[in-house]
């Protein structure tokens, strides 16, 4: 369901205690310019679909010593 917020701009989830992956469905966010997910307790690689989003740029805050960030991300590490 999260991958029908396409009219999102910004998604801050920081200190949630969330656990698991990131859903693929976050690459479906095209308006999404920042994504705060830091001080949870999330695991995996950021899917590639977020990556590849051109209105995201560099704001994606993530602790990057749980979840594995690509290059194209260019994170910004909690």
């Amino acid at each position: 369901e999260l991958g029908l917020l396409t009219a999102l701009t910004g998604l801050g989830l920081w200190v949630n205690q969330l656990t698991g992956s990131l859903p693929t469905e976050l690459g479906l966010l095209t308006t999404l310019t920042w994504l705060y997910l830091e001080n949870n307790n999330l695991g995996g690689t950021i899917p590639t679909g977020v990556c590849s989003l051109q209105s995201l740029t560099s704001n994606v805050k993530i602790d990057c010593d749980k979840v594995i960030c690509p290059e194209a991300c260019q994170c910004i590490c909690k």
